[in-house]
C-alpha cells in the first residue's frame, strides 16, 4: 500500500509540475498607446521568441492597407519554424519580406510569406485605433 502512495503521489507531482512548467511558457506582450493597452498572446515559434527578446520597443506604428497596422522589429525574426498566418482580427503575424510585423484588425488574406507570431487575448477592438509611436513590453505576472 506503502509503494502505491507513493507511486501515485509522484504522478500528481510530475502532472502539477508539467501544469505549473506549461503557464510559465506561456509568453504575452502589451503593446501601450496613449491610453489604449493590446494583449497578445505569442505562439513557441522562433520568431516570436525573437521578438519577445527585444522588447521593450519604442516604435512608429503605421497604417497599411484597410486591415492592419505595421511596426519594425529591430531585427529580422527567423520564421523557419513559424506557421503560416490564416484567419483574421487579432492575429499578430510577421511578413518576411519586409521585415515587418502585422496586427490585423480585420479579414485577410493568407501568403506563402505571412507568418503568425500570436493572437490578442485583449483589447483587439482598439488595435484599429493604434497611431503614432507605441511601445510594446513583456507582461510579466
Amino acid at each position: 500500500m506503502g509503494k502505491i502512495m507513493i507511486i501515485v503521489s509522484s504522478l500528481i507531482l510530475q502532472l502539477l509540475g508539467n501544469e505549473v512548467g506549461n503557464m510559465q511558457d506561456i509568453r504575452q506582450i502589451r503593446i501601450l498607446c496613449q491610453e489604449t493597452e493590446i494583449i497578445y498572446t505569442l505562439n513557441d515559434s522562433q520568431a516570436a521568441t525573437e521578438l519577445y527578446n527585444q522588447l521593450p520597443l519604442e516604435v512608429p506604428v503605421e497604417n497599411f492597407s484597410y486591415n492592419e497596422k505595421i511596426f519594425y522589429p529591430l531585427e529580422s525574426l527567423d520564421t523557419s519554424d513559424a506557421p503560416l498566418a490564416s484567419g483574421g482580427s487579432g492575429i499578430l503575424a510577421y511578413y518576411a519580406p519586409w521585415q515587418d510585423v502585422v496586427l490585423f484588425y480585420d479579414d485577410f488574406q493568407a501568403n506563402s510569406a505571412l507568418f503568425a507570431l500570436g493572437t490578442c487575448t485583449a483589447g483587439e477592438t482598439e488595435i484599429a485605433a493604434l497611431h503614432g509611436t507605441i511601445r510594446i513590453e513583456k507582461v510579466v505576472e
